[in-house]
């Protein structure tokens, strides 16, 4: 078949088929199984034609004889030359499917398929013919600039599938027929072969569920169709949102994943954006183990790196300070370094599979290098273990805030006897480790007396010389009264000095290792040579017990309030991101943040952050995989909530009613969270509706770090910046 007969051969088809579906409008199967098998043969006609003509194929194939080929094998080899993505290809085989029912079964397809397969094939067409089928194309073409090249529809379609037009659009269609078939480019240049009605005026939008899924258009949105080539019938397609506000972009948002449709079901191509000014009212994520909460987490971290806010970050289980590990370069030689193996013959196999793992997931997700090289450039992870574990060594020291103590007295005294108390029950209860906190009230509230007793007398309670007059304190009171008891009354001379002992030995010893480091000043923590990018102080804890991990967040909580409330009101700015995982900890009396009545040390400095820390820029995102182990009192200071899969009716009904805190009407969402996958979540921000997500992929190789792989971790200019601000036990 030469090149004008089978492009000739293929056009006579098509309108054949496009007559023969006129005559099926009251659903002539007879007329209708004609067309079916006419476009067939026309996309059979259309491939061989293109690859025995068309001036890009090799001579070998153009030699070739097709007429035996699979029609599967067939359509790949031309999609090997020709611009046909995968979208087309699979849309081909399905109707192709039809064809064959309606061939051998006699299932004969409704007109609105057999005008989709049309319009799909009369698209191919075009693509590989450069002409159009239409016998009244190029008198549409003369008509074009005599009519507006941009017309306006209002969402959404009559009926749910007509889409009606402006009368201007039907003017560009002469001649008796209805149906005609066009193509719609979106901005992305994907193209949706769909059907318009001359007649009645509306475009079936059946075809269009793709675009519709990614855009989500909402009633009394604007679709804009633009002219591209009237002669070819071919115009862009874009939506023009009205009276809503647009999601934010890549240059004001922080971009955690992608869109599911409105009921939860599909995915789309719609990235989801967080406003940094939504995580001043903090964040607050939950799901059971392994749906990825910690990952979620850990993108809004890499996002806030990216705009320049600084963040501290507490690593519970060592798999946040993995944030030190840049994807970026995606090459074998980076991810060898970075893979975890059981044996060193596997590594390079391990690491060729986690490349092309990443590469597809950046793919799918649309995040290309530049922005992997960024965060590789921006990040300045520094890890500091309390305690000299083996990154930099971290100094916690229990009052050496002495002067944020009484500043913060001074504006406000039951707040600062909180952080007295909190503190001073954290110490106590590392103090005496095998015993409970319920039984040791006593000398946790004589601690606290001899603290404001020190501070108020002009007394230091930094370093080792603050802990030994401490202990001079308890063992041998200068004040008569605790409260309004005796001091023997309320304690005996033998307790006082048990305590007075337990003060001395965490002098000595291995407990010495808690005053040498990096004084715990947030400023400190957040600083960094010249040009080293946007902070990122990770205190990891995975070493300590939990009581010496409630210790440390304690400590943290206040140090971080009390640098921010020096700085002053931020606007309503992000001035820190504090990201602490697993905030229920083990539940009960093992979590960080647990319902009433359990109170542990780490509780108040959290709630603190979470009720008055937004004033001052301070921006806490917390995630748990027990929200029914969690104060959702306080958690009502979260306006933003991102909901993964629940594992008990315990955990739902915490969750609802949290969800009541935050103005939802949970019995809405409830049904669709319960089929949610791993890495599905449902958002609810302060503003708008909830909508259900894909979270994205991170742009840092996430793994579990061992104590040994945190030795080295830190960069050697950092290493050097903090060693030389680290101070000693004396």
């Amino acid at each position: 078949m030469t090149e004008i007969s089978w492009a000739r051969s293929a056009t006579r088809e098509l309108k054949r088929a496009r007559a023969l579906v006129q005559q099926g409008v009251s659903q002539d199967e007879s007329a209708l199984r004609e067309a079916l098998f006419a476009i067939d043969r026309a996309c059979i006609w259309l491939l061989q034609g293109y690859l025995r003509n068309a001036p890009d194929i090799p001579p070998e194939l153009k030699a070739k004889t097709y007429e035996k080929l699979p029609f599967p094998e067939l359509l790949e080899l031309a999609a090997r030359f020709a611009p046909i993505d995968a979208s087309q290809k699979s849309d081909i085989l399905m109707f192709r499917g039809l064809r064959g029912r309606a061939q051998y079964d006699g299932q004969v397809p409704p007109k609105p398929r057999v005008q989709e397969f049309l319009a799909l094939v009369d698209s191919l067409a075009t693509l590989l013919t450069g002409q159009a089928t239409s016998p009244t194309g190029r008198d549409a073409e003369e008509l074009g600039d005599q009519h507006p090249k941009a017309y306006v529809a209002t969402w959404p379609p009559d009926r749910g599938v007509r889409l009606k037009m402006p009368d201007g659009f039907r003017h560009l269609f002469n001649g008796e027929q209805i149906d005609w078939p066009i193509k719609l480019v979106d901005e992305s240049g994907r193209s949706y072969a769909v059907i318009y009605n001359r007649r009645e005026n509306f475009i079936f939008t059946t075809q269009l569920m793709p675009w519709v899924r990614d855009r989500d258009p909402h009633p009394g949105d604007q679709i804009v169709i633009t002219a591209i080539d009237v002669g070819e019938r071919v115009y862009s397609i874009a939506l023009q949102a009205v009276g809503r506000s647009e999601e934010f972009g890549d240059e004001a948002g922080l971009y955690v994943g992608m869109l599911k449709d409105r009921l939860g079901r599909e995915a789309t191509r719609r990235k989801y954006f967080v406003a940094p000014g939504d995580l001043v009212t903090h964040v607050f994520i939950c799901g059971i183990t392994g749906t990825g909460k910690t990952v979620l987490g850990k993108a809004l971290v890499e996002e806030c790196v990216l705009k320049g806010i600084p963040c501290i970050l507490v690593d519970l289980k060592g798999d946040i300070t993995s944030l030190a590990f840049p994807a970026y370069p995606l090459t074998e030689k980076h991810f060898e370094e970075l893979v975890d193996v059981a044996h060193e013959d596997r590594r390079r196999g391990t690491a060729q599979a986690a490349v092309e793992r990443y590469r597809q997931a950046y793919e799918e997700f649309e995040i290309p290098d530049e922005r992997l090289s960024s965060l590789a450039e921006k990040a300045s992870v520094a890890v500091f273990t309390p305690r000299l574990g083996p990154a930099i060594p971290l100094a916690v020291t229990p009052f050496g805030i002495s002067s944020s103590i009484l500043e913060l007295a001074s504006l406000d005294r039951v707040e600062a006897d909180k952080m007295v108390g909190a503190l001073a029950g954290a110490f106590v209860k590392s103090l005496f480790p095998e015993k409970k906190m319920g039984r040791l009230s006593p000398q946790k509230t004589l601690l606290e007396t001899a603290v404001w007793y020190a501070l108020e007398n002009g007394e230091s309670l930094d370093g080792l010389r603050g802990l030994q007059t401490l202990a001079e304190l308890v063992s041998d009171p200068p004040f008569t009264h605790v409260g309004t008891m005796p001091v023997d009354s309320f304690l005996s001379a033998n307790k006082r000095n048990e305590l007075a002992a337990r003060l001395t030995i965490w002098s000595t010893g291995e407990q010495r290792l808690w005053y040498t480091g990096v004084p715990l000043d947030v400023r400190l923590l957040l600083s960094r040579p010249e040009g080293s990018g946007t902070p990122v102080t990770i205190i990891n804890v995975s070493h300590l017990s939990i009581d010496d991990q409630m210790y440390v967040i304690a400590a943290l909580a206040y140090a971080i309030f009390n640098w921010a409330r020096s700085l002053g009101d931020a606007a309503g700015e992000p001035r820190l991101v504090f990201f602490l995982d697993e905030v229920g900890g083990g539940g009960g009396k093992l979590a960080f943040y647990p319902s009433r009545p359990q109170d542990p040390p780490s509780k108040s400095g959290i709630d603190l952050l979470l009720r008055q820390g937004r004033a001052f820029g301070i921006c806490c995102i917390l995630a748990t995989q027990n929200p029914g182990q969690v104060d959702y009192m306080g958690l009502s200071n979260c306006r933003t909530w991102i909901i993964g899969q629940l594992q008990t009716e315990r955990d739902r009904k915490k969750v609802r009613e949290g969800f009541s805190t935050a103005d939802l009407i949970f019995s809405r969402i409830e049904d669709r969270l319960a089929s949610l996958s791993d890495r599905e979540f449902l958002i609810k921000r302060r503003e708008g509706e909830p909508v259900f997500l894909v979270e994205r992929w991170l742009l840092s190789y996430h793994k579990t770090l061992t104590e040994q792989q945190l030795r080295g971790i830190n960069v050697p200019e950092l290493e050097k910046w903090f060693r030389n601000l680290v101070i000693t036990a004396a």
